[in-house]
């Protein structure tokens, strides 16, 4: 039995809905809420959507059990990048003294290993990028703080 009293339609029994039903104002289920297979859940681009609307309130994706949003990270290095480049660094010379192989005393083994720390230091540099854009954007996203 369905009747409307004012703004308000008030249902009793079954519901079964073959064409669309706009709701203004807030639902509230007190039960699991199931979405048939191939269907997709469709939000409009004006403002946007928001799931949970306070720190407070827990989210878990894939049966992890439902948490707070975690703390706020404290991001010093400000660079940003989506590029995660190959590897540049090559593996030094091993060391040692004298003339023998990986000695430093070489002008040759010297240089490879400064090219090595020079490229060790760049291959760090790009990923601290990677790893920044990676926290702007969860943040963003407001997965993490």
């Amino acid at each position: 039995m369905a009747k409307i009293i004012g703004d308000t339609l008030n249902v009793t029994g079954a519901v079964d809905l073959d064409s669309t039903l706009n709701v203004d104002g807030t639902t509230v289920h007190n039960d699991d809420v199931t979405i048939a297979d191939g269907k997709s859940i469709v939000l409009n681009t004006t403002t946007g959507t928001r799931i949970g609307t306070a720190t407070t309130q827990k989210l878990g994706f894939y049966n992890a059990t439902p948490v707070v949003r975690p703390g706020a990270y404290t991001q010093t290095y400000v660079t940003a990048a989506r590029t995660v480049p190959n590897a540049t660094a090559v593996n030094p010379p091993a060391g040692g003294t004298g003339t023998a192989a990986g000695g430093y005393d070489t002008a040759a083994n010297r240089n490879l290993m400064i090219t090595s720390l020079t490229n060790a230091i760049a291959d760090i540099d790009a990923l601290r990028k990677v790893v920044t854009a990676l926290i702007d954007d969860l943040q963003a996203l407001g997965l993490i703080g």
